[in-house]
């Protein structure tokens, strides 16, 4: 998960959405998908998958923006990733309660 916190990570989103009625879908490249890496950071953070940021809605299958403009649709998902960068980082930093 530390890769999740880092100021290096790197979303491979392919550069071309689709639209879907106002919205857009960018799909993961290469037709990857991330279903145990969005259950996790679901978990963490204690949200339901799809991950739902608003207006960015995380999924195993892509990112979708509700947004019309492919430009700021981007900038919409750069914010969200850093902030979830920054919630994560935060969340991994918390010492783990033991149960015994």
């Amino acid at each position: 998960m530390e890769v999740f916190s880092s100021k290096d990570l790197t979303v491979p989103l392919e550069p071309k959405p689709s639209i879907e009625s106002g919205v857009l879908f960018f799909s993961y490249r290469n037709g990857v998908t991330y279903p145990r890496s969005i259950r996790v950071i679901s978990k963490i953070l204690g949200l339901s998958v799809p991950i739902v940021l608003e207006p960015v809605t995380i999924s195993e299958r892509g990112v979708k923006v509700v947004e019309e403009d492919q430009y700021l649709a981007k900038e919409k998902i750069v914010e969200t990733f850093e902030g979830l960068q920054k919630t994560l980082a935060l969340k991994l930093k918390q010492p783990v309660r033991r149960r015994f």
